[in-house]
Protein backbone atom coordinates (compact mmCIF):
# COMPACT_ATOMS: atom_id res chain seq x y z
CA UNK A 1 0.00 0.00 0.00
CA UNK A 2 2.88 2.40 0.88
CA UNK A 3 4.83 1.94 -2.26
CA UNK A 4 1.32 2.39 -4.70
CA UNK A 5 0.42 5.56 -2.32
CA UNK A 6 4.11 6.96 -3.05
CA UNK A 7 4.80 6.08 -6.50
CA UNK A 8 0.76 5.40 -7.91
CA UNK A 9 1.33 1.99 -8.90
CA UNK A 10 2.32 -1.47 -7.59
CA UNK A 11 5.89 -3.26 -7.10
CA UNK A 12 6.34 -5.75 -10.27
CA UNK A 13 8.92 -8.70 -9.10
CA UNK A 14 11.55 -9.14 -11.30
CA UNK A 15 13.21 -12.86 -11.31
CA UNK A 16 16.68 -12.58 -10.86
CA UNK A 17 17.33 -16.56 -10.70
CA UNK A 18 16.53 -20.26 -10.09
CA UNK A 19 18.47 -22.70 -8.85
CA UNK A 20 17.38 -26.15 -9.62
CA UNK A 21 18.90 -29.96 -7.52
CA UNK A 22 19.10 -30.34 -4.26
CA UNK A 23 18.04 -27.30 -3.17
CA UNK A 24 15.50 -25.58 -5.91
CA UNK A 25 14.64 -21.80 -5.21
CA UNK A 26 14.34 -18.40 -6.92
CA UNK A 27 15.83 -15.19 -6.05
CA UNK A 28 13.67 -12.35 -7.19
CA UNK A 29 13.75 -8.18 -6.99
CA UNK A 30 10.77 -6.21 -5.79
CA UNK A 31 11.03 -2.68 -7.64
CA UNK A 32 8.37 0.01 -8.46
CA UNK A 33 8.84 2.24 -12.16
CA UNK A 34 7.91 5.97 -11.40
CA UNK A 35 5.80 8.16 -13.98
CA UNK A 36 8.67 9.67 -15.59
CA UNK A 37 9.99 5.86 -16.10
CA UNK A 38 12.55 5.97 -13.67
CA UNK A 39 12.84 2.59 -11.64
CA UNK A 40 13.57 2.18 -7.90
CA UNK A 41 14.61 -1.11 -6.75
CA UNK A 42 12.77 -1.56 -3.53
CA UNK A 43 14.53 -5.33 -1.92
CA UNK A 44 15.74 -8.70 -3.21
CA UNK A 45 14.49 -12.02 -1.55
CA UNK A 46 15.04 -15.25 -2.08
CA UNK A 47 12.04 -18.44 -1.80
CA UNK A 48 11.99 -22.19 -2.36
CA UNK A 49 9.05 -21.03 -4.76
CA UNK A 50 8.70 -17.69 -6.89
CA UNK A 51 5.60 -17.00 -4.37
CA UNK A 52 7.79 -17.37 -1.37
CA UNK A 53 10.95 -15.12 -2.77
CA UNK A 54 8.24 -12.38 -3.73
CA UNK A 55 6.99 -12.41 0.05
CA UNK A 56 10.57 -12.47 1.40
CA UNK A 57 11.32 -9.41 -1.47
CA UNK A 58 8.36 -7.75 -0.07
CA UNK A 59 8.78 -8.48 3.86
CA UNK A 60 12.59 -6.51 3.13
CA UNK A 61 11.29 -3.90 1.59
CA UNK A 62 8.84 -3.05 4.42
CA UNK A 63 11.54 -2.81 6.70
CA UNK A 64 13.59 -0.54 4.58
CA UNK A 65 10.40 1.71 4.61
CA UNK A 66 10.35 1.15 8.49
CA UNK A 67 13.59 2.79 8.61
CA UNK A 68 13.50 5.39 6.36
CA UNK A 69 16.11 3.66 3.66
CA UNK A 70 13.13 4.29 1.29
CA UNK A 71 11.59 7.64 0.03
Amino acid sequence: EWVQARWRRPPVYVQLGERSGDLPGFRVRAEVTGSEGQVTELAEGEGPSLRAAETAAAEVALLRIDRGELG
